[in-house]
């Protein structure tokens, strides 16, 4: 169900991101934020921090982020209508009625979401397998570190019309596919969209995938391929790397604005952890 803007920050305001995450993390106060261990990655030096004013948390580790709802989400593996139901108990919030329209509209965009999360998923193994090589090549060439690869999650699309397609049709529509601007269809039938290209996924403020980059490292064109405008993503509204960047900005921390998604990875690679890169006309 797609609860209103104002009764989400509701819930948030209500409850202390601290002490929910403090279940299930050892949190130790650090000034006026929380460190702890990652409890998404295995570490043994803590880089897992809550910052309890602005009511997100951050690794800086594996670059987890989100605001309690997230974090509920993810420490439960769960969807986000139960996440925000168990919260809204906790914070004494009603939450409204559901209506028949609004549940349908909001399953298509968790189908959505869920797409982007198994074609994410599905990119970072193909970078890191033999089939990447090329690209990881690449990206390393660019000066990059594996650490700042893993950490803005990026993959690798193989040159195959279908390969993306005959992984996700599994678990995933071609409807769905089609929905999240992951297949087309061309005069010669149905195709996956980014073929043969490093992928840059582009997430929403919490870190969720909702859209992806492509750009080629040989000949042809376009140099970049970019994801079209769907239900969950607008590229007018969408910063690349806004979800990195929202823990490091400050009174004395801008945030950068550049160019691309290089630009934006390059820079966080050089320790400046404030660009970002619009994705269409703001």
């Amino acid at each position: 169900m797609a609860y209103p803007p104002q009764l989400l920050e509701d819930v948030r305001q209500r409850l202390s991101l601290s002490q929910i995450v403090g279940k299930h993390v050892r949190l130790q106060k650090r000034g006026r934020d929380f460190v702890g261990l990652c409890p998404f990655h295995n570490e043994k030096t803590p880089s897992f921090n809550v910052v309890e004013d602005k009511q997100f948390y951050h690794c800086f580790g594996c670059g987890a982020h989100g605001d309690v709802i997230g974090f509920t989400m993810r420490i439960g593996n769960t969807g986000f209508r139960e996440a925000v139901e168990d919260l809204a108990k906790l914070a004494g919030v009603e939450l409204p009625k559901e209506t028949p329209q609004a549940a349908e509209e909001f399953g298509r965009r968790e189908k959505i979401h869920a797409a982007c999360i198994s074609a994410m998923e599905l990119f970072q193994a193909q970078l890191w397998s033999p089939a990447g090589s090329a690209g990881l090549s690449y990206l390393r060439g660019r000066g990059l570190s594996d650490e700042t690869i893993h950490q803005f999650r990026l993959g690798w699309a193989p040159d195959s019309r279908s390969f993306l397609r005959d992984t996700l049709t599994r678990s995933h529509s071609d409807e769905v596919l089609a929905a999240a601007g992951l297949i087309k269809e061309g005069d010669r039938g149905t195709y996956d969209f980014f073929r043969g290209r490093i992928i840059f996924p582009i997430s929403d403020r919490g870190g969720k995938p909702i859209a992806f980059g492509g750009r080629i490292i040989g000949k042809g064109e376009p140099k970049y391929l970019n994801s079209p405008d769907t239900e969950i993503f607008s590229k007018r509204r969408t910063l690349f790397g806004l979800h990195l960047t929202r823990p490091a900005v400050s009174k004395e921390a801008v945030p950068i604005v550049v160019e691309g998604y290089m630009d934006v990875i390059t820079l966080h690679e050089a320790g400046f952890r404030t660009a970002v890169a619009p994705l269409g006309r703001l």
